[in-house]
């Protein structure tokens, strides 16, 4: 039987099929891992031309890929499942990319006879590119990705720190803030380059890789506070008007500051009972030792709060869903208990 629909003729079996199997859907990592790879190593399509101030996000989105994808870049295994071969070309091309951003650091010394734009700090987006919030924040992002001691050693933190606060603008008159830095004209943001603009973008750039490097001076986090409007909500900068989205998520970026070492707490006290749990049942059954005195309990971090703490202190987000911590929990315990939906 046919049965034309548009320009698609089919043919339509007048006894009944038996139902398709469900095709497995699978993960083409193979696929995905030889695309980002070659985005690294070879030389990109002429449309890309117009992203060369753009070169360390384009290295980030490949590496920080295949990193998901299983890839480690320090050797040891993790080579992207090509044995001896593959672990040695990921630690190659973790090398290469740390000589390429290492090119685009701004920490030459003074006495080198560069433009002193090359002396500051900073990442720039190529070679002999002026510092750039972006590129940095993805710069810093990548060489954390490959993680060898040479990567995290390339990164220049005592200059890098420096030119954060150059680009930092002092605060708006009258929001000295709980700092008691003295007020003058500005935003209180960061720009993302020498003389350029200042947003929540060089804010969030700012923050990300400070507390990354530990480097978060008490100067630097005031920027959480910038946010506030005096009559309610939030705020792109102190120059913009308030607004529900802004509010929203400045809120959420300020209860991940605070709640975020409680976090990394509960993480290493979770992988620290799974190791006295494998140390007890390694080896089967054995007579039962004496009890060991129990080593007192590390007292537990709470969340980090400027100014005085049950005022200022905000209610824990789960920074995944972007809901509160107990209501997710609360949320997942109703539905698994409903059973799940075929």
């Amino acid at each position: 039987m046919l049965r034309r629909i548009g320009l698609v003729v089919l043919l339509i079996s007048a006894a009944p099929r038996a139902a398709a199997p469900t095709p497995e859907v699978l993960l083409l990592r193979d696929r995905h891992r030889s695309y980002c790879r070659r985005g690294l190593t070879e030389p990109l399509p002429p449309g890309y031309a117009s992203l060369d101030a753009s070169r360390p996000w384009l290295i980030y989105w490949c590496l920080h890929s295949l990193s998901l994808l299983g890839d480690s870049f320090r050797g040891g295994g993790g080579g992207g499942g090509g044995g001896e071969e593959g672990a040695s070309a990921s630690l190659r091309l973790g090398s290469s990319v740390v000589s390429t951003l290492s090119s685009f650091q701004n920490a030459l010394p003074p006495s080198s006879g560069f433009p002193s734009y090359r002396t500051t700090g900073g990442f720039g987006g190529g070679v002999g590119q002026i510092s750039h919030g972006a590129p940095t924040y993805a710069s810093v992002l990548s060489l954390l990705t490959v993680s060898t001691t040479k990567a995290l050693q390339a990164i220049d933190r005592a200059k890098l720190h420096a030119w954060y606060l150059g680009m930092k603008d002092p605060p708006a008159s009258g929001s000295a803030g709980l700092l008691g830095l003295a007020p003058a004209p500005g935003g209180g943001g960061f720009r993302m380059h020498e003389d350029g603009e200042t947003d929540v973008r060089g804010t969030y750039c700012a923050l990300c890789v400070c507390d990354l490097l530990n480097m978060l001076s008490p100067r630097i986090k005031y920027i959480l506070l910038c946010g506030q409007d005096p009559n309610g909500g939030m705020r792109d900068k102190p120059s913009k008007g308030r607004d529900y989205y802004h509010t929203c998520y400045g809120l959420s970026g300020l209860s991940v500051s605070q709640w975020g070492g409680v976090a990394e707490a509960e993480k290493e006290a979770e992988k620290e009972a799974e190791a006295e749990t494998e140390a007890e049942t390694a080896g089967g059954p054995k007579l039962k030792p004496k009890p060991k005195p129990k080593p007192k309990p590390k007292p537990k971090p709470g969340p980090a709060v400027y100014g005085d703490v049950g005022n200022n202190l905000v209610e824990r987000t789960n920074p995944i869903y972007n809901v509160r911590w107990d209501l997710v929990e609360r949320g997942k315990d109703y539905f698994r208990r409903q059973g799940a939906v075929e």
